[in-house]
Parts: C-alpha cells; structure tokens; sequence
C-alpha cells in the first residue's frame, strides 16, 4: 500500500469489487447501457473511486443511494438483490483501512472476494436457468397464491429473473444474490457481508468488562469507606462542640483544675477530626475517579456494543433476507442481549453509588472549603452521564430479531418479532401487561427523519394497513422479553407514482413499543425496487 497513492489504491479495489458484483457483470453482458456500456463501465469505476475519496462523511446508504441513482439513469438498470447496498458498505470498510494504512486487513477483504471466473460462471448458470423458464407466465405465478402458501415451508430454489420491460429498463430481481449459493459461502458472505473486526477484538473487550466489573466493586468499597470516615468525622464534630461548651462553662465558674484537662481534650479530637477531614476528602476524590472510570467504560463497552457488535449482527440479519447465511442468528443476539444485560446492571449499580453519594454529601457538614459542594456537583455531572448511557442502552435494546420478509404482499400473512434485550435486568417483567407493541407501514423518507430528529411519532402518516398489528409483551420458554406477530397481513398499501425519483423511495415498517417509558423505536425494511406491472408489492 506504501508503493502506491491512495487515490490509486482505492481505484484498484473499487475495479476488483465490481469485476465481481454479479447483478453489475450481467447487466454489462446484456449490454444494458448500449454500445458504450463498456466504456460507461470504466467511467463508473473512475468517478465511484472520486466520489469516495472527495466526500466527507460519506455513509453506507448515500453511496447506495449514489450508485442506485448512476446505474438507474445511465444503465438502464435496477437492482433489487440488495447487493447496491453491499456493496457501498464493503468499499467504504476497505477506504478506511486505506486510510489508517492497515493493509493486513485491507488484504484480507480482498483475499476473501471471490474471482471474476467465478462470478462469471454463476451468472452463465444462472442465465441458462432463466432462459428454461421464459415461458412461464409470471401473472399466473404472481396470482397463484394457493400453491405460494403451499410452498411457504419448502426451501426457495436459487434462479436468476433479469426482466426488460418495454421502456428497455433492466430489472435484476433479488434472487440473483442467490446464486452466490454455488460459491463458497465464506466468500460469498465477506463480499455482500458487512464483516466488522469486532471478533478480533474480543480479547479487548473481555478486559474492559473486567475491568468495570473491578470499577464496580472498588466504588462499592470506597462508598462504604466514605460512610465510615463522614460518619466518624461528624461524631469528632459533636465531640468538639461538646467540649467547647464545657469549657466555656469551667472558665465561667473559674475552674482552672479541669480547664487545662479540657483544652488538652480539645486539642486531641481536633487533630483527630483534622486527620479524618483529609482522609475524607481523599476518599471522595478517589470515589469521584473510581465512577468516572467506570462511566468511561460504559461508555466504551456500549459504544462498541452498539455501533459493532448490534450493528453487524442487523447488517447480518438484513443480508440474510437477500440468501446470504445467517445460522447462527438467535446465538448471536443471546450473546449480545448477555452484553446488554451486563452493561444494565453495571450501569445501575454506579448510578446507585452515585445517587448514595450525593445524598450522603448533602446530609454532610458543609464546610468552608467548599469540598462537599463540589463533589456533589462532581457526582450529578457523573450521574446525568450515566443516565443518558443507561437510556440511550434501553432504547437500542429494543431489535426487531425477526424480520417480515423483503417483499410484502397484500392479504398475505407475514411473521415478525421484537424483542427488548434488557427487560428482565430492569425489573420491567411485572408490568408486562402494560407493554404493548404496535406496527405501521410509514415512507422511508418520514422514517429517516423519525430516527435523525426529534419529529413526534404521532405525525407521521401511514401510507398502508395491516391487519393484527398489535401485540403484547411476553416472556417467553427462552426467557426472551418479546412481542410475536404471527397473523398480520398487509391489507392495503398506498397508490404512488412511478416517476424514475419514486422508483428509488422505499417504505418502512416501523415498530413502536409502548411500555412505562413509551420508548420508540424504527425497524427498517431493506430497500426494494421492483419492475412495473407487479401490483400489490411493496
């Protein structure tokens, strides 16, 4: 990587990619963008290198949407394997790793795609399957929904239905990622999968939790200390006040005799109290440390729990929909939701502390120096901190763990469920009864702006119907805290034009959960398009 720019490696890696993007490959084999679509190609490659280097801040899903737009208008074509999405987020992982020079892992993305050969003799299998089945009337599959719900339980055959309408727009339906299924699924799943170096960082993250269990323990410790030396620090208090009341009785009555007893009296527990004063201001410097640890790693360990480890496993969940294998699903959620659940109750024991501690300060002599004062203000900066962490972690405990499937269509029955991960930690168990969760159908772009601001749920509109759309909160045989929906079905969907900006506009299903807190949360459909003359899909 040091031999070359990073202009020039980025353009070699985006060139390696889409030689084997397969929707990509075969819409150049069909010549979808006419006599120059080889030349178009070469653009693509240059101008997506460009745009990934000259933008800041450039997300997955705008360089989807970026691609999606470039291959629409300029190929004439339309993918809805979900592959555009893929993608953007495998060249984006490997920009990083250009920039941070990490070629190790850089090599490893690379060495994990598959060969050009290969995709080209999936794409060759797949076309010899389609042409077998050209003359099969797809209005009467689409209408045989007898024998699609006949079929619900058998295992989905792997073809490839690439469809020119007559405006020339190619359409690669979202079974072509299902050919990948004749590589090796460890390529086929780093090359759509967004892979992620959390495993890699399990050793990393092990110490971390040790070390805010530790944090945890020790501030349990140093609140005791803190109650102990407070505790005998106001009873040296009253000591003193005491013996100054009786000396200033004795030199009243003029009894030198005890006077010189009793000053020496003072001057004992004044040395005393001074001495227990400094261990306690230490104490609550060191308590005032020991939790801002802590918080740090709460913050560190949700920060990766959410953005990696939940992150990756919904990227998984959400490829999955498109063939790509995801057996180990309902582990890795049991992991992550152990994760959650260690992160709850480390999380409410340090705000416990802080709490304890606060009140401690307040109930406390307030002295000259101002100590007391500013741990307290110490303590509540600490504990906003932790409350905000400990929100933010029950509103990303909220997951949708299984999804409805891509495709949706009306008055057919789809399966769904959520679950909250940290339920039982928060002692929510017993007011399940009041925990109900609902499902509407809104745009994707009022979706995108229910989760980036704070627009009211109650103003977003739906824009379809759904039968059972509302279930409670249950605990399961596996101890899952979650709400099923088995008998919803899509009854209406919204007409909407057709216009090429539309073609791009998804919808999403958006799950809300309303319980004690009335927590909302967006579960978002993966992005379809699909060819005209297909009612009743969204």
């Amino acid at each position: 990587m040091a031999q070359r720019t990073i202009e020039e490696t980025v353009h070699a890696f985006v060139e390696r990619v889409f030689s084997v993007w397969s929707g990509l490959q075969l819409a150049i084999d069909q010549s979808s963008a006419g006599s120059e679509t080889r030349e178009k190609y070469l653009w693509l490659v240059n101008v997506t290198s460009e745009h990934i280097i000259s933008t800041r801040g450039l997300g997955a899903e705008d360089l989807e949407e970026w691609l999606a737009t470039i291959l629409y208008h300029d190929f004439d074509l339309i993918l809805e394997d979900d592959s555009v999405y893929g993608t953007s987020y495998l060249l984006l992982e490997a920009y990083g790793y250009i920039k941070h020079n990490d070629e190790s892992r850089l090599n490893q993305l690379i060495a994990g795609l598959p060969t050009p050969q290969q995709v080209s003799e999936a794409n060759k299998s797949s076309r010899r399957e389609g042409n077998d089945e050209d003359d099969v009337d797809m209005d009467a599959i689409s209408s045989g929904d007898e024998e699609e719900e006949d079929q619900e339980d058998k295992p989905e055959r792997t073809k490839l239905q690439h469809v020119t309408d007559s405006d020339g727009w190619t359409t690669i339906v979202r079974n072509l990622v299902r050919r990948f299924g004749s590589l090796k699924e460890n390529e086929e799943s780093r090359l759509w999968g967004r892979r992620s170096a959390v495993w890699q960082e399990t050793e990393g993250m092990a110490e971390l939790q040790t070390a805010l269990g530790e944090a945890s323990k020790q501030t349990h410790q140093l609140w005791e200390e803190n109650k102990d030396l407070q505790g005998r620090f106001v009873n040296d208090l009253s000591e003193l006040q005491r013996i100054q009341l009786a000396i200033t009785q004795l030199e009243n009555e003029r009894r030198t005799d005890q006077l010189q007893h009793a000053r020496h009296s003072l001057a004992e527990v004044q040395r005393r109290a001074s001495s227990i004063y400094e261990m306690l201001t230490a104490k609550r410097a060191d308590i005032v440390k020991k939790l801002n640890d802590g918080t740090n790693f709460v913050a560190l360990l949700q920060n990766q729990l959410i953005t990696e480890r939940l992150f990756e496993w919904k990227n998984r969940q959400k490829l999955a929909q498109v063939g790509l294998v995801f057996d180990d699903r309902d582990a890795t959620l049991d992991e992550i939701q152990i994760e959650f659940e260690f992160l709850a109750e480390q999380n409410w024991q340090l705000h416990m502390f802080t709490c304890w501690m606060l009140d401690l300060l307040r109930r406390g002599p307030q002295l000259n120096d101002n100590n007391a004062q500013t741990t307290a203000a110490n303590m509540s900066t600490l504990m906003d901190q932790l409350t905000k962490l400990l929100f933010m972690l029950v509103s990303q405990s909220f997951v949708v763990s299984v999804q409805p499937e891509p495709v949706l269509k009306t008055q057919h029955k789809f399966v769904t469920e959520v679950r909250l991960l940290i339920g039982e930690k928060l002692g929510i168990r017993q007011h399940l009864v009041n925990t109900n969760v609902t499902v509407k159908i809104i745009a994707e772009e009022e979706a995108k702006q229910l989760s980036s601001t704070h627009v009211n749920h109650k103003d977003i509109k739906t824009v379809g119907t759904i039968s059972n759309d509302f279930e409670k909160m249950t605990m399961d045989e596996r101890n899952h805290m979650a709400a099923k929906f088995n008998n919803s079905k899509l009854t209406r969907i919204a007409h909407r034009k057709t216009s090429a900006k539309r073609r791009h506009d998804g919808l999403e299903m958006l799950v809300q959960h309303a319980g004690g807190d009335r927590s909302k949360v967006r579960s978002s459909l993966p992005h379809q398009h699909f060819p005209a003359g297909q009612p009743g899909q969204v």
